[in-house]
């Protein structure tokens, strides 16, 4: 007889990193062995960079050299995970139950909510995106404004109109 213990994956795995693998560089840093390699080469792809028995201060380490080549976030599972989490420029904890004690990190995410992370991410971008161009026109509509006002070419009442406008706008 033979026993044959394989890591169990997370539901959803392949098809979230192949949605991540076409916007983001993709890493492994795990604790565990690298008995499963080939496994996580087939899911990661062939360009992610993967990494076993690193230790918890060595994860932050790996996170800070990771750091170098632009913002980097960290996703973890564990309590090992803590360093690294707060190491990264993001830190996501994984949680099986949320009143359970988890790491400190910028958000917290349901396990079973990990195929979402794709989505939640291009949903963060897109709001930026947004923010950013308010600004921009903001700034140039108060930019104009504050010209023409100076120059003298704007009466009081239409000032007085054109503020709550602006405020709408």
């Amino acid at each position: 007889g033979r026993f044959q213990i394989r890591n169990q994956m997370r539901e959803q795995l392949e098809p979230t990193l192949v949605r991540l693998s076409g916007k983001y560089n993709l890493s492994l840093i795990s604790g565990d062995s690298d008995a499963e390699r080939e496994r996580f080469s087939a899911i990661f792809g062939e360009a992610a960079s993967l990494r076993f028995n690193a230790r918890p201060e060595e994860k932050a380490r790996i996170i800070g050299e990771l750091k170098k080549t632009g913002p980097v976030m960290m996703v973890g599972d564990g309590l090992n995970d803590a360093a690294a989490l707060s190491a990264a420029d993001v830190g996501v904890a994984l949680t099986e139950d949320n009143s359970h004690f988890s790491p400190a990190s910028d958000a917290v995410l349901a396990a079973r909510a990990l195929p979402a992370l794709p989505g939640l991410l291009a949903q963060a971008r897109q709001a930026r995106k947004t923010a950013v161009t308010a600004y921009g026109l903001s700034f140039a509509y108060n930019a104009v404004g504050i010209s023409v006002a100076v120059a003298g070419k704007l009466t009081p009442l239409f000032c007085a109109v054109l503020m709550p406008v602006s405020s709408l706008s």
